[in-house]
């Protein structure tokens, strides 16, 4: 990318979902509490230690977790081009696990669970930036897709709660993890950070 790549525009998109929370991270002491996501998988000293009497309901764990997307457009020589921006990561000082619970490696293999299907939306996102054809409208498309990209998110963290009854269910707690590590083999092309799109003339 040359010197004449210059910012033109800085989005965020904003998502949330009950405990998975999406947002970008604005202040310093945020950012120096998010685990990007990677092959390393999450532990208990990820999560704040909290007493067993703690009132939280059924809840014995909870996940925090980001999914945003950002972009920025420019130019390299004539062409027009835009570049996307994916960040999923988990904030430790949101998330939580009771204390009795740190040694439970079914809880936090769905804890994880949370953690590695938003990197699998994450993938699907720039999968599907393969099939479109970005032109002057690209704004519109990408708020299309994101908001695709939402409900699909959206409506998975629940089916794999309900399945999986929090990670209660060993059983379906194992063929969900096995699904989810299937998926993210399969999509493993698609894992990047960022990527440059060529934004085409409209007619």
């Amino acid at each position: 990318m040359n010197k004449k790549y210059f910012l033109v525009l800085y989005c965020i998109f904003f998502y949330c979902y009950s405990s998975h929370t999406f947002l970008y991270a604005q202040n310093n002491s945020i950012k120096d509490s998010l685990i990007l996501w990677s092959n390393k998988p999450l532990s208990p000293l990820d999560f704040n230690i909290i007493p067993d009497t703690s009132n939280t309901g059924f809840l014995v764990a909870y996940t925090f977790s980001n999914l945003n997307y950002m972009y920025r457009t420019g130019r390299k020589g004539s062409q027009e081009i835009i570049e996307i921006k994916i960040v999923n990561s988990f904030l430790k000082n949101k998330s939580w696990i009771k204390k009795s619970y740190i040694q439970d490696s079914f809880l936090l293999a769905h804890e994880q669970g949370h953690f590695d299907i938003g990197e699998i939306f994450a993938r699907n996102f720039f999968k599907k930036m393969d099939s479109i054809n970005l032109t002057s409208e690209y704004i519109s498309k990408l708020n299309k897709l994101s908001k695709e990209i939402g409900r699909g998110l959206d409506a998975e963290q629940i089916k794999y709660d309900i399945q999986t009854n929090h990670g209660r269910n060993i059983e379906m707690q194992e063929k969900w993890s096995r699904n989810i590590k299937s998926s993210l083999d399969t999509l493993k092309k698609y894992y990047q950070k960022s990527n440059i799109y060529k934004i085409s003339k409209s007619l």
